[in-house]
């Protein structure tokens, strides 16, 4: 593991050693550290603490109309309890934007490629990833806009080849300014996935069970509707609302009775697998001497309309019930910035804590956790 983040390093700075040459490169710094009461996010309930420390380096040209940056991310983070689940990810971009006209009318793209490694244990959910997007905005008038965008991915996994698939999404979003401070938002999307290999040819000794439910391609309908309100110069509130809508399922999941790997990871608890409801709050508030104080709750009923809820010994339960999830979220996070040396970009220091429970009749998913974490952020 170790000796694979150091040629992550070497790599990235490879890339990137042209651009010393120029005076437009930059550096950001995130480093945070916590502790989490259920770490995996299941019934054993299994605490720890973590480190996890993010670098970008990015090369950016910027003219009048466009904006160009190349840039290099990586995460490490490291956990004290339980070390094998270690990770590091990284990811080579590039984006663009250009101005098409004086009212507004702009178009955003990019690519990237991305990789997850692990260390022995964990190495069978190591992935390689490649990313596009496009993106544009029309200005129908000062008070409303439109957003037409396009996103496609294809994600390999090399030790479960049978989960590597390729996904597209298309979406449209409104933007809707009134002068009473208001904005209202609407978006719908589409997306679908398709699995690459449709048969199995080898499965990682652990795993109890290989779910796989329907044929084809998976397609979901989503759409959120978002009201965001400023009440004063320094106070924010907006809510949210999202449906999520099987057209058509087909997901294969990993299961295990043992409770050690992350629930919430894809390969456990693919999106497309469920249809679901949320509600969403958020207020924020700027205090004096750039203080900013954010809180949210989040409710989501998830509904698993294919898939058997599961005793812990994982057989299905004698009424045949399928799974039901109820999400229940609250997060604050404090957060403040200010100026360690006069010619440096301010630095923002965070304390971030959450809550969740996660209600289920299937008892491996029935759990609740708590957060805690301090983080500081420095742009070079």
């Amino acid at each position: 593991m170790k000796s694979r983040i150091i040629q992550s390093v070497i790599t990235g700075c490879l890339v990137f050693l042209p651009s010393l040459l120029y005076a437009r490169i930059g550096l950001t710094v995130d480093a945070q550290g916590g502790y989490a009461s259920n770490i995996v996010s299941s019934y054993r309930q299994i605490p720890d603490t973590y480190q996890a420390l993010q670098g970008q380096l990015h090369y950016r040209w910027i003219d009048s109309n466009t904006g160009v940056q190349l840039a290099h991310r990586a995460e490490y983070t490291t956990y004290n309890r339980t070390p094998d689940r270690d990770g590091l990810t990284h990811a080579l971009s590039f984006d663009l934007y250009h101005n098409l006209k004086e009212q507004g009318d702009k178009v955003n793209a990019g690519v990237e490629a991305r990789t997850r490694l692990h260390s022995e244990l964990y190495d069978w959910s190591e992935y390689r990833q490649g990313r596009a997007y496009l993106t544009y905005k029309t200005v129908f008038t000062n008070r409303l806009y439109a957003y037409i965008g396009w996103e496609g991915r294809i994600r390999s996994y090399p030790q479960l080849g049978f989960f590597s698939y390729h996904y597209n999404r298309e979406y449209l979003r409104l933007s809707r300014f009134f002068d009473s401070g208001t904005t209202l938002i609407f978006q719908v999307e589409t997306a679908q996935k398709d699995y690459l290999n449709e048969s199995v040819s080898s499965m990682i000794p652990g795993f109890t069970e290989l779910i796989t439910l329907g044929d084809g391609a998976s397609r979901q309908l989503l759409t959120s509707l978002r009201l965001a309100r400023a009440l004063s110069a320094g106070t924010g509130v907006s809510g949210e609302f999202s449906l999520r809508r099987n057209l058509k399922s087909s997901v294969r999941t990993l299961g295990t009775t043992d409770g050690y790997y992350f629930s919430d990871e894809e390969l456990f608890d693919d999106p497309f697998s469920y249809e679901s409801e949320g509600v969403e709050l958020t207020v924020k508030q700027r205090l004096p001497a750039l203080w900013l104080i954010q809180a949210g709750t989040l409710l989501l009923a998830k509904h698993y309309r294919n898939r058997l809820a599961l005793d812990l010994e994982g057989y299905a339960f004698a009424d045949q019930r399928t799974r039901e999830d109820q999400r229940s979220v609250f997060w604050f996070s404090l957060s403040k910035s200010f100026k360690a040396y006069p010619d440096w970009n301010p630095l923002t220091l965070s304390l971030d804590f959450s809550w969740m429970h996660n209600r289920s009749n299937d008892p491996y998913y029935d759990y609740h956790l708590s957060a805690l974490s301090l983080g500081v952020k420095q742009n070079f």
